[in-house]
């Protein structure tokens, strides 16, 4: 049996390769965000055969975003016996730094571009990480359950605040410029309908959000997270 590189926790890459990181991680498909000293670390995993298991619960539904634990510590435990076989630390890409490291972020990502959401004080931070860096796009002041999904290279953000449960949707496009327009759909406190926390993910170039109602899940989708129109395909 292959020892396991490193002595941190355990992080499954491509192929079966199990890598241990030295920090918090984060695994979101097939990006990486790892938290240490003070900092976040984004790394693309190389390989075709990557799975979509988020690093909190072991699974997740696809284009759904994935957050870590309060505790920091979200990464999936390996196997007993999974050997480590070729690749380790070599099937990691580095893909920007941000100069913060909080527990609670968020992580989507598209084939070229991650979005990352870092809690601060009273607002959460948005960044977007392409072409190895990372840029902060902008703040959203007292955002609750933040959540993000990439459509293209468009960053779009999902939430509610604490005193209204209005679902709203914050959209940076691929020039970084925000729109922030009306609620997507209206949220009534007597008969419900898109009240927070927010679900959202993408996938084939369409974003989907969605708002849990009682047992009923209502759901939109969006080509470019502006305009809005009901899920197509349902029967």
């Amino acid at each position: 049996m292959t020892p396991l590189p490193g002595h941190g926790a355990p992080v499954l890459l491509p192929g079966g390769v199990v890598h241990r990181v030295e920090g918090a991680p984060l695994r979101r498909g097939e990006w990486l965000a790892v938290r240490e000293a003070g900092r976040t670390r984004i790394f693309r995993m190389r390989g075709s055969d990557v799975g979509s298991r988020d690093s909190e619960s072991g699974e997740s539904e696809p284009g759904v975003g994935a957050r870590d634990s309060e505790s920091g510590v979200g990464a999936r435990e390996s196997e007993p016996g999974v050997d480590a076989g070729a690749g380790g630390a070599d099937a990691l890409e580095p893909w920007g730094v941000i100069d913060e490291g909080r527990a609670g972020l968020e992580l989507a990502g598209s084939e070229e571009v991650v979005a990352v959401l870092l809690p601060r004080a009273e607002a959460t931070a948005v960044f977007r990480c392409a072409e190895g860096r990372c840029a902060e796009l902008g703040v959203i002041e007292g955002a609750d359950d933040a959540r993000v999904a990439v459509v293209g290279e468009a960053v779009v953000v999902a939430y509610h605040r604490e005193d209204d449960p209005q679902i709203r949707v914050a959209r940076w496009g691929a020039d970084g410029e925000l729109s922030d327009g009306p609620a997507p759909a209206a949220c009534t406190s007597d008969q419900g309908g898109f009240c927070g926390p927010a679900v959202i993910g993408a996938r084939g170039g369409r974003v989907a959000l969605g708002a849990r109602d009682g047992s009923d899940l209502w759901v939109i989708e969006s080509s470019d997270g502006l305009r809005w129109q009901p899920l197509s395909g349902l029967r």
